[in-house]
């Protein structure tokens, strides 16, 4: 929190709302917030099959940034890309406008 150092104070109170929107704002923790509910989430957004071989990573400004496990998921997600954009815009009074979906294959043992 910065100080104020040399300012008068006002004998104003501040409901719990507005002190903890200006606490996520500075330490920047708001999207990691918004990414923790998206996970718990998950399953409701996409369907236990996708959901359990995908997963959001970060969010940036308007972006969700989701990683799959293969490129057939990966493929999915792409197709139901616009459903995804709906669910979570209206589950969370979010403006997210676009998905980026990349796929990580695991390696293979040889």
């Amino acid at each position: 929190m910065k100080f104020r150092i040399k300012e008068t104070r006002t004998k104003e109170t501040k409901d719990f709302d507005s002190i903890f929107s200006l606490f996520l704002e500075e330490f920047k923790i708001k999207n990691e917030i918004s990414v923790e509910n998206l996970k718990t989430n998950w399953i409701s957004i996409v369907g236990p099959l996708l959901a359990s071989h995908s997963a959001p990573v970060s969010l940036n400004e308007d972006i969700l940034f989701i990683k799959a496990d293969h490129p057939v998921f990966s493929n999915d997600l792409i197709m139901i890309k616009g459903d995804i954009i709906k669910k979570v815009n209206n589950m969370f009074s979010s403006s997210i406008s676009n998905v980026r979906i990349s796929a990580q294959q695991k390696k293979k043992l040889i």
